[in-house]
């Protein structure tokens, strides 16, 4: 567009400034014209061009590279930075050019109607014509001096191609964390760099004169090493920390030989993070401040061996000053057995001896065991055995507490309260056949379900459930199912939830109307004596609390034995039919227990022990607890068989109720109690009948149902238990 206007413009212009020549006295054609007046006629002459029906071209005033030389003398930095502009169409706003430091002088590409001006701490570049301009600016700016650090701060590189040398003195260290060095040379006591800024950053670089010499000859400092290895899904990874402890002198520079085989990926000091410099083979990190006490070098390793099955080498890092110990610090995200060789030259300390300034971040990892190097004889490796992996439960019903409410009008309340252990994003529930919902609770918040379909057996229900990354999730539901009670006897079937997740402990709770007589006749569960309502066994959610790694069906755990022994246990009832579920326990002196769950088969298989006497001890809820002695020996698996016989319990649950004191309600039982344990029971049934009659279940509307103030109890129990539970109770009114 702008080719066809030139004659145009030409013309113009010859009119235009002819009376202004003559006006001036001017006898070379030469004219001078204001700017203001120069962009007047050429928007003039654009919009003619429009008019003629030309579009215009699309508007563009981009800073596309930039390119700063600085050089550092003494306490001041020279900068010499070239801008490079292009312009399209027609500009509605200046070109804004980030400038560092107070501008000396200033030169343009093409000069012809272009204006520099300064606008705070930038300089904005005018010009009337579209092109290419080239920006020349050459300013100074003083160091920012703290102590014996100098700081040299850049205003920011906004150009898509940007480029950053640095002239400084070749004693001088530094650290910039917004920069990538390219390049790096040396030449007549200067060193030169060339990097490359980060995109839209203010480069900020620290500087500090290096500690070189008869300084550093005279300082006198010892290390303490910790190497950390965590066998995880990638391979081997490592990790070692240097701790220093400077004895007399100061320390300006960590210096670190790095074995070839590793590459060096992180590094941070006590001062925060690093920038590291690597002189063939030697890791060399520059303080900001001198060491004169105690301080650290953290260093990420990336070995070059990723495969964590069988022998790893593991190379010994060199710090260049005297290393007191050697710690070996292994840990394991996989079920493994790691130890390292030669076996002569480690040997097994407490986290303890660590030093106190990184033991506790190391216990923070949950290590499996440290080592202490002893000998420096032979390379030192790894030797890593993977275990199988076990599939784990998708989710897991930890505890089932029901309680069920026989009304003074035959209805039936249902009580669930369920402890989830990874459950997933929603619990699919079915409702009793003729049920009703009455509320639901997630973690104490009231949730409204979503009804999937009505099925033959009642609703089948998905309760949305609240996300935690960590712990278990609580619910509690209310049903009500409308009964009715006939005169003389009879029997009342009564079903319960169907929850499809695996439950290891159900505890059913049913309170009876005090004025009829009962008899349990059938029931999935066994009968519980009452004194398990308040003084029941270690839970089986407790256990799996307590060892952390395990998981329901004997999956991974964590290596507590450190040995090449194993014991594989198989419990079963009196009958020969296995028992899941069963919490079994390994334990040796000096050593921590190991406690697993056994799978579908009654078996559990405990590794990586070591050598010696165990005592094997299972629990399972309904079953007397077994304890029995085992020696291992080293380098072989042992099997044990276990057979545990059904707890003895009290015949006779039901029983007639007290004389009752105003305000009061009891429930009582013709098995032999003390009185503590009567007034337990008397307390627990009291909450339980409490909270039913305030119309709080499930905190969203009260029951409209008419519940007695005193009545019978029967309490049921079992682990493991199918889907469905149900029971049948024979029941014979009073007339």
């Amino acid at each position: 567009m702008y080719r066809t206007l030139v004659p145009v413009l030409f013309a113009a212009l010859a009119l235009f400034w002819a009376p202004a020549a003559m006006a001036n006295g001017a006898t070379d054609g030469t004219v001078t014209l204001p700017l203001n007046d120069y962009l007047d006629l050429v928007e003039r002459i654009e919009r003619a061009a429009e008019a003629d029906g030309e579009e215009p071209e699309t508007p563009i005033a981009a800073l596309t590279a930039q390119a700063t030389r600085a050089t550092v003398t003494g306490d001041v930095a020279d900068l010499h930075t070239t801008y490079r502009v292009e312009l399209r169409g027609r500009p509605t706003s200046p070109v804004v050019l980030p400038v560092t430091g107070l501008p000396e002088s200033f030169s343009v590409e093409p000069s012809t109607g272009t204006a520099l001006h300064r606008a705070k701490k930038n300089v904005v570049l005018v010009a009337p014509l579209p092109g290419s301009y080239t920006v020349t600016i050459r300013s100074r700016v003083a160091l920012d001096l703290d102590g014996g650090v100098s700081r040299l701060l850049f205003a920011k590189f906004s150009a898509p191609v940007s480029s950053l040398d640095l002239d400084l003195p070749e004693d001088l260290s530094w650290t910039c964390a917004d920069a990538v060095l390219v390049e790096e040379s040396t030449s007549v006591a200067r060193r030169q760099l060339r990097l490359a800024p980060k995109p839209d950053s203010a480069p900020a670089f620290t500087l500090k004169r290096r500690v070189t010499g008869a300084a550093e000859e005279q300082a006198r400092a010892r290390a303490v090493v910790v190497t950390v290895a965590r066998v995880a899904e990638r391979g081997v990874e490592r990790r070692d920390v240097v701790l220093y402890e400077v004895e007399r002198g100061e320390l300006g520079r960590f210096e670190v030989d790095v074995p070839a085989p590793l590459e060096v990926a992180h590094t941070e000091t006590d001062e925060g993070t690093a920038l590291p410099l690597l002189e063939g083979g030697r890791l060399v990190v520059e303080r900001e401040h001198r060491l004169s006490g105690l301080g650290h070098l953290a260093i990420e390793l990336q070995s070059r061996s990723p495969d964590a099955q069988g022998e790893v080498p593991l190379p010994l890092i060199l710090p260049r000053v005297p290393v007191r110990s050697r710690y070996l610090v292994l840990a394991s995200d996989r079920a493994a057995d790691v130890e390292p060789l030669p076996r002569d030259g480690w040997s097994r300390v407490d986290i303890e001896d660590l030093p106190g300034s990184i033991g506790d971040e190391i216990a923070a990892l949950g290590p499996n065991a440290v080592w202490r190097l002893t000998d420096d004889a032979g390379e030192p490796r790894l030797r890593t055995t993977l275990f199988s992996e076990v599939e784990q439960l998708a989710g897991v019903v930890r505890k089932r507490s029901t309680t069920t409410l026989l009304t003074m009008d035959g209805s039936l309340v249902h009580r669930e309260e369920l402890t989830l252990e990874h459950p997933g994003a929603a619990l699919e529930l079915s409702l009793p056949t003729g049920a009703t919902l009455w509320s639901v609770r997630i973690d104490g918040q009231a949730v409204r379900p979503v009804e999937r379909s009505t099925v033959e057996r009642g609703a089948a229900l998905a309760i949305p459930l609240l996300y935690k990354a960590e712990g278990s999730t609580e619910v509690e539901l209310v049903a009500v199912e409308q009964r009715t009670l006939t005169r003389g006897a009879s029997r009342l079937p009564i079903e319960l939830t169907r929850v499809d997740l695996p439950v290891l402990e159900h505890q059913w709770r049913i309170l009876l109307p005090e004025q009829h007589r009962y008899r349990l006749a059938a029931s999935d569960l066994r009968r519980a004596p009452v004194s398990e309502l308040t003084h029941r066994a270690t839970p089986v959610a407790s256990v799996i609390d307590s060892i952390g790694e395990s998981r329901a069906g004997g999956s991974r755990v964590k290596n507590f034995g450190a040995g090449d022994s194993g014991i594989v246990v198989k419990v079963a009832d009196e009958s020969g039919s296995a028992l899941p579920g069963v919490t079994v326990t390994a334990e040796t002196p000096g050593r921590r227990a190991m406690v697993l769950l056994t799978d579908s088969q009654g078996r559990v298989r405990f590794v990586g022990l070591a050598g010696g006497a165990y005592e094997i001890t299972a629990e399972l809820e309904g079953f007397t607890t077994l304890v029995q002695k085992s020696r291992v020996a080293p380098g072989l698996t042992t099997h044990v068989a276990l057979s545990m016989q059904i707890a003895a319990i009290a015949e006779e649950i039901i029983v007639t109720s007290t004389v009752q004191t105003l305000g009061a309600t009891s429930f009582t039982t013709t098995t032999y109690q003390t009185e503590l344990e009567q007034q337990q029971m008397k307390d627990a049934a009291r909450q339980e009948l409490v909270a039913l009659g305030q119309g709080l279940v499930g905190g969203v509307k009260p029951l409209a149902v008419d519940i007695p103030e005193s009545g019978k109890l029967l309490l049921l129990a079992g682990a493991l238990p199918p889907p469905s539970v149900s029971a049948e109770l024979e029941v014979k009114m009073k007339r």
